[in-house]
Order: C-alpha cells, then sequence, then structure tokens
C-alpha cells in the first residue's frame, strides 16, 4: 500500500464518520469512544511512515486495528475472506472450547483449548481484541472466538491454517493436528442460530427462532405462516441468541406486530452475539412485556447507527463506516439507567452442553409455564 493510498481511506473515513464532524452530541452518544481525533491522526502519521513495507496480510492487519481503535462496532475495513475453517469454537465456563472438528476427532468436541497453531489461546484473544471494531467486552469476545475459524484473521493473528491445523487441549499433553476442510461434526447446537427461522414446540410453548434481522433466507415464508398461526394470548420464547444484525423494521412488521395484536408475551433469549437490529428485536419484545434472558447483549444501548460501505477504494480496499448515530434509550423510552444487561442472566455450561441441555431455553420454556399459572 502506498502512504497516499493510506491517505484517501483515512480521509474518507474522517469525512463521514461523525466522530470527526465536529457533532457536540458525540462523546454524548458514545462515550466509549476509545480514542481523540488527534490520537487517531497520530497512528495515521505512524503508518504513512511504514506502510510502504507492508506485505498484503500486514497492511490488512494495520487497517482492521486502526478503524478498530475507534470502538465503533459499525466502523470496520473489509479484509479478504475465504470459506471458513471445518474447526470450530465457543467461548464457555471462562475458556475456548472446540465446538466443531474432523468427524475422526469426535472425542475431542467439547475439550477445552489451550493453544492454536503454537499460540496461547488467551494471547490469540487479547490479540484478536485489537482488530475487532466494538464498543464492549461482549461483542469482542464473541466475534474473536467465531473468527477463529477464519482462516485469513488466523493470518492476521500470525497463525497459518492450511490443510491442517494445530491445537492444544488443557487435559492432554498431545498437539493434534485437525484437518481444516473435512467431513466434520459440531456439538449439539443450542448455540448459533444465526441465518436460520423456525417455529418449534417445546413442552406446549412456541419457540421462535429469529437468526437475523433479515427477510427471505430459506424458509422464510414457511416461518411467517407458522408464526402467524401461534395461538391467541399465548406464551411465547423468541431466540434472538447469535442475531447480528440487518434490518429492525423486518422484525416488527413481520413478528412484534403478531405477536402484539395476538396479545402474546414471554421471554426473549439474548446472548453476547445479539447485536444491533438483534437488540433492537429485543427491545421491542421488552415494550410488549417480554422478559429478556441469556447473557449481555453485544453493545451498549445507546448507539445505533446507519452505515455507508465503501468498495473497491484505490482498486481494492472496502471498508464500512458509521455516519448517523440513533439514541436506543431515546427510541424505546428507556431509563437511562437501562443496561445491555437482560432481565435475568443465565449462561451456558460445558456439562450442560455435553448433556446436549439448553440451559438458557430451559429457563425461558419455565418462566412462560409460570407466567401461564399466573394468568
Amino acid at each position: 500500500m502506498l502512504p497516499q493510498e493510506l491517505e484517501i481511506i483515512t480521509s474518507m473515513l474522517k469525512q463521514n464518520h461523525p466522530a470527526f464532524l465536529g457533532e457536540h452530541q458525540y462523546e454524548e452518544k458514545l462515550p466509549y469512544l476509545k480514542l481523540s481525533e488527534a490520537e487517531f491522526d497520530k497512528k495515521v502519521e505512524y503508518l504513512k511512515d511504514r506502510i510502504s513495507s507492508y506485505n498484503d496480510t500486514q497492511v490488512n492487519c494495520a487497517l482492521c486495528s486502526l478503524f478498530a481503535s475507534l470502538g465503533d462496532s459499525h466502523t470496520m475495513f473489509f479484509y479478504p475472506r475465504s470459506k471458513p475453517l471445518d474447526v470450530g469454537f465457543i467461548k464457555c465456563d471462562r475458556g475456548v472450547y472446540l465446538s466443531k472438528v474432523d468427524k475422526d476427532f469426535e472425542d475431542k468436541l467439547l475439550s477445552r483449548v489451550i493453544s492454536i497453531g503454537g499460540q496461547d489461546i488467551e494471547h490469540l484473544i487479547s490479540k484478536a481484541y485489537k482488530l475487532i471494531p466494538s464498543e464492549t467486552k461482549e461483542w469482542s469476545q464473541y466475534r474473536a472466538v467465531k473468527l477463529l475459524s477464519d482462516p485469513e484473521f488466523l493470518a492476521l493473528l500470525g497463525v497459518k491454517a492450511g490443510d491442517t491445523i494445530s491445537i492444544k487441549f488443557a487435559d492432554d499433553t498431545t498437539e493434534y493436528s485437525f484437518p481444516t476442510k473435512s467431513n466434520s461434526v459440531s456439538m449439539p447446537k443450542p448455540l448459533g442460530n444465526r441465518y436460520f427461522y423456525d417455529v418449534k414446540n417445546l413442552n406446549n410453548i412456541p419457540i421462535i427462532r429469529y437468526g437475523i434481522c433479515k427477510e427471505g433466507f430459506g424458509n422464510w415464508d414457511n416461518f411467517l405462516a407458522d408464526v402467524n398461526v401461534i395461538k391467541q394470548g399465548s406464551n411465547v420464547v423468541v431466540d434472538l441468541r447469535s442475531n447480528d444484525g440487518g434490518d429492525s423494521a423486518v422484525f416488527d412488521k413481520n413478528i412484534a406486530a403478531v405477536l402484539r395484536e395476538k396479545h402474546c408475551s414471554g421471554v426473549a433469549l439474548v446472548d453476547n452475539g445479539t447485536f444491533a437490529s438483534g437488540i433492537c428485536a429485543a427491545l421491542s419484545l421488552k415494550e410488549l412485556g417480554f422478559k429478556l434472558v441469556g447473557e449481555n447483549m453485544a453493545q451498549p444501548l445507546i448507539t445505533y447507527g446507519s452505515t455507508m460501505f465503501f468498495e473497491n477504494v484505490c482498486g481494492k480496499y472496502s471498508f464500512k463506516v458509521t455516519t448517523e448515530l440513533y439514541n436506543l434509550k431515546d427510541a424505546f423510552n428507556l431509563p437511562d439507567n437501562t443496561t445491555n444487561r437482560p432481565d435475568e442472566l443465565v449462561s451456558h455450561t460445558v456439562l450442560a452442553l455435553q448433556e446436549g441441555r439448553d440451559l438458557m431455553l430451559d429457563r425461558a420454556v419455565e418462566l412462560c409455564h409460570a407466567m401461564g399459572r399466573e394468568k
């Protein structure tokens, strides 16, 4: 990358992001902003003196870090992406565990990982934080662990993942070499409903799984039909875990409107992956009297924004920038002391996952039954 290309990219960022437009409300709306304009400019000047000597991986790493330094999860640099590895990880019980692996190593599922590619797992996660734009620890942790399955992201962390990747576990001195493109198996999946919609019944409680705030994926029409036949006055669980956003209007007009008309109540399940419009969906349900259960959501409730995409800048670089800010507390008439914390905290445990149990969903169903008895 040439220094003048870096200048073009950072100028486009500064010309559009509210942090650099003299908006006095910006610090009030985003008090977690991680650095001042002067500090940002200092980082840019530092890179200008060095960027021409960087290889492509170093350039991508430097720009990811620069964009992430703002602490705005909607403002990010896009490094080249390819198909994820057939190896997966989850954060649980204060550790990182194997959640997906080649079927020949199925006995290692849900084993605690201590190193990947010869690097200590906590060291890798701490390096990942510097490349992930985020306002909260929850979103940083969630994204960091997910991205350990991304070969290009691993390269940014200094880990080479080719046809195999080396992993060590806490309960074993062996360093295993796992295939990265294989016939893999995954742990039982109470986690990770992204891009998935359905309506099921569990112990006579309707469970709406709503994986992303967009229309038209997969079985969308059948999904809407199933939502519309939920009985009047039902206590319902709406699963918003791993819903990392999209268009909040999709949920309001297709799901919340139906539940409101049918006078439904119940529980919304949220976790560290409930983000942006996913959080708006949770707050819409809270307005209907739903209880939020699960983990802290991905963002503070004082940020939401319109974004602008820039593609093929200087012929090869792409990024996204927040251009307008909203305050969710104002939009949903929330008290000032409202946080991203649910009404009731419930987390997965490794033991429960090994037994195929979803503690969050179990608690949600239990609460819905209790609400039914109170009616």
